[in-house]
């Protein structure tokens, strides 16, 4: 697992090919040699820039550990290039603010940089200086990542809340009004002998109606909405919806795929802002948890790898003839699965760096548990489903009996003043 995503090397120091022997073997190797590389012998030396949470400082050695890590290793060990690794002063990808780039885009705009291993999405002019011979397939910027949680409402008259107290009110006047108007009638046509049972069965059944329709006009107001800090995600969201923004809660890179994020969105209160590739990622990294992604989104945009637009001609041809053959070849599609996979084990191979772990299954034993938690919670989320459904069948019946007494009243005091008004006529 360490081996696949990490080299070993140190800020600003150069990866050469003939340093590359003493660390570890591509694994797409077998994939790789259908590439027909016309620069097998060509040399060159690029720099390439990293996140800061990409590098890894312990004990004198330096690692840079990267779902993507494998770009470099085709760089070095198949086009014979040397790279230097250099860290941003912001770890974020960057947009475009008042003429000038930040995060780590900005290396890419200073000319510090010559690519960055990861895929970006070509928006908010960053086509200035990232090249786009090459496009990957077509994302959208924002979509919603949700659970379908049940709220509880432990509230007995909770089926009141189907309408607010004015709406119950102007029911409660006409069913006064029209019950009144019932016994005016009856008093009008007694000695028609034209009964009105059937009319007054007719309201009642109607006023039941009302209070039985299903649709909850009330909905859960205390949500928050997650998205990733500094995020093109969230500018674009905010942009669009600044009223949300007092709602939504920010969370580093590496938090998007934790599965404590994924708690949070089973528990109910909580949906996730995310771009459409890493929404569909979360769900299959967590697919046996019904992740929900919308079908609404926006931002429609293309990706590429980041290469520098002004990059001198044959370095640029190089990576773009690169990036066009992993996409041809299909190790994009392995690519994706490594960053599901990298994003699965990333505390593990941090611990496997600081040497806090000995052996390798200690990976499938804390994925075990953290499957686990998922579950666990999502069986309480079932249990606590399942209870509330009882208890509002139970407070459905009691409502019932309640309705029915109320009727039952009525009707002893309708008959009670009809056979005394029938008494007064005799």
């Amino acid at each position: 697992m360490f081996e696949q995503y990490c080299l070993e090397t140190s800020q600003n120091q150069t990866i050469r090919f003939s340093d590359y022997k003493k660390f570890y073997p591509s694994v797409v190797d077998g994939e790789i040699q259908t590439i027909n590389s016309t620069e097998s012998s060509y040399r060159c030396h690029l720099h390439s820039a990293i996140f800061s949470t990409e590098f890894y400082n312990y004990e004198n050695r330096s690692f840079v550990c990267s779902p993507f890590i494998e770009i470099c290793k085709i760089l070095i060990g198949h086009y014979n290039c040397s790279l230097t690794f250099i860290l941003p002063e912001e770890n974020f990808g960057g947009h475009y603010v008042n003429g000038t780039f930040t995060g780590i885009l900005k290396l890419i705009s200073e000319k510090v940089a010559d690519f960055i291993p990861h895929f970006f999405a070509l928006h908010s002019n960053r086509d200035q200086i990232l090249d786009n011979t090459i496009l990957s397939h077509s994302a959208y910027e924002v979509s919603i990542v949700s659970h379908q949680s049940y709220i509880p409402n432990t509230n007995p008259l909770q089926v009141f809340q189907t309408f607010t107290w004015e709406i119950w009110l102007l029911l409660f006047i006409g069913f006064i009004c029209y019950t009144i108007l019932l016994l005016v009638a009856d008093l009008i046509i007694i000695d028609q002998h034209l009964s009105t049972n059937s009319l007054f069965d007719f309201n009642f059944i109607l006023f039941r109606t009302l209070i039985g329709q299903i649709e909850n006009v009330r909905r859960n107001k205390d949500y928050r909405i997650m998205v990733e800090s500094k995020s093109s995600t969230e500018k674009f969201f905010l942009s669009k919806f600044p009223q949300l923004k007092y709602r939504s809660i920010e969370l580093d890179h590496n938090d998007i795929t934790d599965p404590g994020t994924i708690v949070k969105l089973m528990k109910g209160k909580h949906v996730l802002i995310v771009d459409r590739w890493r929404a569909y990622m979360l769900k299959i990294m967590y697919k046996k948890f019904d992740l929900h992604v919308s079908k609404e989104n926006f931002g429609l945009t293309f990706g590429s790898i980041a290469i520098r637009k002004n990059l001198h001609y044959s370095s640029r041809i190089m990576l773009t003839k690169m990036f066009r053959q992993i996409f041809q070849n299909g190790i994009i599609n392995k690519l994706s699965r490594d960053f599901h996979k990298y994003q699965l084990n990333r505390k593990l191979i941090q611990k496997k760096i600081n040497k806090t772990i000995e052996h390798e299954d200690d990976g499938a034993r804390q994925l075990a548990a953290i499957n686990k938690e998922l579950a666990d919670d999502h069986m309480e989320d079932d249990q606590e489903y399942l209870n509330h459904r009882i208890m509002s069948l139970i407070y459905i019946h009691i409502l019932g009996l309640t309705f029915s007494l109320i009727v039952f009243i009525a009707e002893l005091i309708y008959s009670f003043v009809l056979e005394k008004i029938l008494y007064k006529d005799r």
